[in-house]
């Protein structure tokens, strides 16, 4: 079943592709977030759970580990950073670089992909493509929009406590 092009066999190569061009990080990812903010902890949280491989070590950007990276407070305060190998990604790359070095990520797209095959199979390369285009430098930009635009709002976003940043 063809459709734009997109077959089964290359949605689930795309995945694979993922894994062998991604170099993987030599050390852990260092998060910096907003640690006053409910949706933020709220976040993290939920991609602590889904951290099996420890790689990531979180710090709210409030306990100044930005120092350490020689981030100033205004920049961590509109948008999360990942360090990663000596290099820092903010925003809409943080969120890339997070679910990038996550080997769930691949477990979720392949789980996505095989249902909608089972469900929807319309769906498959729509979800195909999708996956394709959070990590095509392409998309970056609305990416980045959309990121701006929750962090923005991220005080009326759900969380366990109100966000202080408004």
């Amino acid at each position: 079943a063809l459709w734009l092009g997109v077959s089964p066999l290359l949605a689930f190569g795309l995945l694979a592709a993922y894994l062998v061009f991604a170099s993987w990080p030599k050390q852990q990812l260092t998060i910096l977030y907003d640690g006053d903010c409910g949706f933020c902890e709220t976040t993290r949280r939920f991609f602590e759970r889904l951290d099996f491989d420890r790689l990531y070590d979180w710090h709210p950007f409030q306990d100044g580990t930005g120092d350490k990276w020689n981030i100033p407070t205004p920049a961590l305060e509109r948008a999360a950073h990942v360090g990663v190998d000596g290099r820092i990604y903010a925003g809409f790359r943080a969120f890339q670089a997070l679910t990038l070095y996550s080997p769930l990520t691949y477990f979720v797209l392949a789980a996505l992909l095989l249902s909608a095959r089972a469900v929807l199979p319309a769906a498959q390369p729509v979800i195909a493509l999708l996956a394709i285009a959070l990590y095509f430098p392409v998309f970056r930009p609305l990416g980045e929009a959309v990121y701006q635009l929750i962090a923005r709002n991220r005080h009326r976003l759900p969380g366990e406590k109100t966000c202080k940043v408004a």
